[in-house]
């Protein structure tokens, strides 16, 4: 997938998220800024493919906003980081990932190098998180230049 096709949704948009979210644009990806701050919306809305104000600890908010869509999330840990774990939850969450489910509990990351990736690229990797035998996540990495991380989609 190319970088234009590609689609980001970014949390929280103080200076952190803010410069993930412009240089990402900046490299034609598509992006979606979400904060609870009309202000630091206001300031990327010309930037951003979207800059919307939204709480993106609701999990019907993120629904709405298509957040299981997205190729890419970024929560961006801010000030507050009791709130900023709850946004990364609900995130999951509308993602349809049971992250939270597992609290507490021991998961494994397993890494996979991938042979037959498309366009026979030698940087890609899957990587799949266990709790005993349920896949609760994976993406698949490229890990080159023109790499990213990219969901996979798991039956429901």
């Amino acid at each position: 997938m190319d970088r234009k096709n590609r689609t980001v949704m970014v949390v929280g948009l103080g200076r952190f998220g803010a410069s993930i979210a412009r240089t990402l644009s900046e490299d034609g990806v598509q992006v979606l800024g979400i904060d609870r701050r009309m202000d630091l919306v206001e300031s990327l809305q010309q930037e951003l493919t979207q800059a919307v104000q939204a709480d993106s600890m609701d999990r019907e908010t993120l629904h709405m906003l298509g957040a299981g869509d997205f190729d890419t999330a970024f929560v961006t840990i801010g000030g507050d980081l009791k709130a900023s774990c709850a946004d990364y939850v609900a995130l999951q969450k509308a993602q349809g990932l049971p992250f939270a489910d597992y609290g507490g509990q021991t998961v494994c990351r397993y890494t996979f190098r991938l042979t037959n990736y498309p366009g026979g690229r030698t940087d890609a990797q899957a990587n799949l998180l266990l709790c005993g035998s349920d896949v609760i996540a994976g993406d698949v990495m490229l890990l080159g230049a023109d790499g990213g991380q990219f969901s996979l989609a798991f039956p429901k």
